[in-house]
């Protein structure tokens, strides 16, 4: 049982059949309630392997696939089949397969999975997390039908992920087979970056959605998605919202984390709290919402006080944990004027020369 089937017609943990499509987008869907409790497997997008072209998958959210995982059927949100001389992009998806309809099943449940024999694969800037429940089948964020060279898997990208798994024998990733505990499990994210040479810049954090078939994600948490991603041609989400075109969010879902703020604190100039002083005077600056703090001045507290003498960008580390945010301010400086000389379009402090 697919959601949305890209030639594909048959899969199992051991073999995929179907048809070639190529330079296919599949791009700004809500997939969810895929579940076969019957004999067979459920995926949320499946991709039939290809001899030539690009397919991409783009700004998904993929939830609630279930399958009962007995005799090689098995739970997969997206299913890759690979081809040589096809290229798979994969791109901002977030995919949660937290679903416990049945507990008889064997077989593991993949957010993703990739078949082949080294394709071409591009994985970046995806929430990836299985979390559900089968029976005894493992959870896996990402699996691979093949092997490649320790520490360099040919062909394969994939960085800036978040690759979340929970639950008994779990592991973040497996390769040399999907099949039910023929692979080699790679328990941590760190194994997982030491076989494959790939993801060093991907988290392992669970992800806050709203509810488990609403996977917009909770703006006042998530730190290590917000902004967590890699800027690439995509440049809105899954409800063509903006990306922020430097730092963007990991997952189909654009946010913003409002209790990450710096605020400005000053008295100099026309207006206060405007950020606009005159050379040397001081000014607080003020971040919020972060565990600990780094500020390019060096400081480690939440507030500093500065005193630019030209206008000068403040930036801040904040860090949660593991994940971290930068955030910045900049502090404009109105010049000192010569003695005696009055602009009246200049902008001056408090209706007087700065000197």
């Amino acid at each position: 049982m697919f959601g949305i089937a890209l030639g594909m017609t048959a899969i199992n943990t051991g073999t995929f059949t179907g048809n070639e499509v190529t330079n296919a987008m599949v791009a700004n869907n809500k997939i969810g309630t895929v579940i076969n409790t019957g004999t067979f497997a459920a995926a949320g997008i499946t991709i039939a392997n290809a001899l030539s072209g690009t397919n991409t998958i783009e700004n998904n959210m993929i939830s609630g696939v279930f399958a009962n995982g007995t005799a090689g059927d098995f739970s997969v949100g997206i299913f890759a089949g690979g081809g040589p001389g096809s290229t798979t992009r994969i791109y901002y998806n977030s995919v949660s397969l937290s679903r416990s309809d049945l507990l008889t099943g064997t077989s593991p449940n993949y957010a993703l999975a990739i078949g082949g024999v080294q394709p071409n694969i591009d994985v970046r800037n995806n929430i990836l997390s299985s979390t559900g429940n089968n029976g005894t089948g493992r959870n896996i964020a990402i699996g691979l039908a093949y092997t490649g060279t320790t520490g360099n898997y040919q062909n394969l990208i994939s960085d800036y992920n978040d690759l979340y798994v929970s639950g008994t024998n779990s592991a973040v990733g497996v390769t040399g087979s999907l099949a039910t505990n023929t692979g080699i499990f790679r328990t941590t994210l760190t194994d997982w970056q030491t076989e494959t040479g790939r993801d060093g810049n991907s988290y392992n954090v669970l992800p806050n959605f709203v509810s488990s078939s609403n996977l917009d994600l909770l703006s006042g948490s998530n730190h290590c998605l917000d902004g967590g991603a890699t800027p690439l041609s995509i440049t809105t989400d899954i409800y063509c919202d903006p990306r922020n075109a430097t730092t963007p969010d990991i997952g189909a879902d654009e946010f913003t984390n409002p209790l990450l703020t710096i605020t400005i604190a000053e008295t100099s100039g026309l207006v206060n709290n405007d950020g606009i002083t005159c050379a040397g005077d001081p000014a607080t600056l003020t971040a919020t919402g972060g565990g600990t703090y780094l500020w390019s001045t060096s400081a480690t507290t939440a507030a500093i006080v500065v005193s630019p003498l030209t206008t000068t960008t403040y930036t801040v580390t904040v860090t949660n944990g593991v994940c971290t945010d930068v955030m910045t301010t900049t502090i404009t400086v109105i010049q000192a004027l010569a003695e005696h000389l009055y602009l009246p379009n200049q902008p001056t402090c408090t209706a007087r020369w700065c000197n």
